[in-house]
């Protein structure tokens, strides 16, 4: 009996480490994913009821650790989520990680992530707009399936890879316009939905209208139409009515009175750029 016991209590002290690897912060749970390198992820949010939530950089237990991930489904049908502000330390974020959030109509995908892997954004059905950040070199199948809101994507030339119906819905509230950036169009398997090719528009850059016309699935877009991409210096002061977007990807005005230093996108009419506000 004594010797169970004593191979009990030691499978119970050997098992301590491994409990003590989650933890919680600031209303998040946390498992810690590298001890030595203090680094961790968010595995659960506490608050179903959350609106607007701000993951921090930073979580703390029993010392500092670097938020670098979003855990599988860590919000996964949190409906009453808005908007989220994902960290710039953040690389990876799992499958499902925000699906079936509902409400969610803002999110900054930061600079670092390079993948954006499948049913990331699955029926999030208010999202109105992603800007994908430059950093993101491959987009999964159906990684925004069913964003029935979603209405303009600006898709980075960082691109390499897009999977089957990243961008597809079962009933889109209207077609889209897509802005992409590559000098050089990249091929990939349907991505759209059928009334986006047909009423949506692709903006694309002048040198790349003729590869529009070849490579699939650009080509079914029966409205394309080329764009001036560049970088330009404005003073801050101007005050031109025009959609801005962080390259977070947030809308972040109307007008470029008042915006913090910094570059930006920006969409006016047919023309989309990146801007250099001073």
């Amino acid at each position: 009996m004594k010797k169970k016991f004593t191979s009990l209590l030691l499978a119970l002290l050997f098992a301590l480490p491994a409990l003590a690897q989650r933890f919680e912060y600031d209303g998040l749970w946390y498992n810690v994913l590298d001890e030595e390198a203090k680094t961790c992820e968010v595995v659960k949010n506490n608050d179903v009821n959350v609106e607007d939530l701000i993951i921090p950089t930073t979580a703390y237990y029993q010392g500092a650790y670097s938020v670098t991930t979003i855990g599988e489904y860590a919000f996964g049908g949190c409906s009453s989520l808005a908007s989220v502000v994902i960290p710039e330390g953040v690389t990876t974020i799992g499958d499902g990680a925000f699906e079936g959030c509902s409400s969610l109509a803002s999110v900054v995908i930061p600079e670092g992530v390079t993948t954006i892997v499948e049913w990331t954004f699955r029926d999030c059905t208010s999202l109105a707009s992603v800007v994908i950040p430059e950093s993101v070199t491959t987009i999964d199948e159906e990684a925004f399936w069913n964003c029935s809101s979603l209405d303009s994507v600006v898709i980075p030339e960082s691109i390499i890879t897009i999977g089957l119906n990243a961008f597809a819905s079962y009933l889109p509230k209207s077609p889209m316009s897509v802005y992409y950036y590559a000098e050089n169009l990249i091929e990939a398997r349907s991505l759209f939905n059928g009334n986006t090719y047909l009423e949506g528009t692709l903006y694309i850059r002048e040198s790349a209208l003729e590869q529009a016309k070849e490579i699939y699935p650009w080509c079914l877009f029966e409205n394309i139409e080329g764009i001036q991409v560049s970088v330009e210096s404005i003073a801050s002061d101007t005050d031109t009515s025009v959609d801005i977007y962080s390259l977070d990807g947030v809308k972040v005005a109307d007008s470029t009175e008042g915006l913090p230093t910094g570059v930006y996108v920006v969409r006016q009419g047919n023309e989309v750029r990146k801007i250099n506000v001073k």
